[in-house]
């Protein structure tokens, strides 16, 4: 079993066609973090890995069974591999992530792969909570 941090368009609570797969094709196991920053991209987000403990980006952990069928997909989706545009805006990476329970797992991340310059850090790092603000 893979296990597979998101945090954005992918989250649990999203309904899009990409997420409705995961649920489909994963199992969600719940709430968790991982130390980075978040940001604002382009009506999507994108996270740098962060050392320092402090900065948290808020996702949901998903165990993954037919690890070649979904990362295909994701892949495809996040646009990482060998023929999307180099260098691709995402790569995927093994992280470290924390469970609400306390546990330590590592897990794959899409994580973001330019410059984050001229880009909105979302502060909360909670992607769900920054889009459904209320105005």
């Amino acid at each position: 079993m893979t296990l597979l941090f998101v945090y954005g368009t992918l989250l649990y609570k999203v309904d899009s066609r990409m997420a409705n797969f995961l649920k489909d094709n994963g199992r969600h196991l719940g709430s968790a973090y991982i130390n980075g920053r978040l940001y604002e991209i382009d009506g999507y987000p994108g996270v740098v890995v962060s050392d320092k403990s402090g900065e948290k980006v808020i996702g949901n952990i998903f165990a993954i069974e037919d690890e070649e069928t979904v990362f295909t997909e994701l892949d495809k989706y996040e646009e990482v591999g060998p023929t999307f545009a180099q260098p691709n805006e995402y790569k995927r990476e093994k992280l470290e992530a924390f469970m609400n329970d306390g546990q330590k797992v590592r897990c794959w991340v899409y994580t973001y792969n330019h410059s984050v310059d001229k880009l909105r850090q979302i502060a909360s790092g909670d992607y769900w909570s920054y889009v459904n603000k209320s105005n």
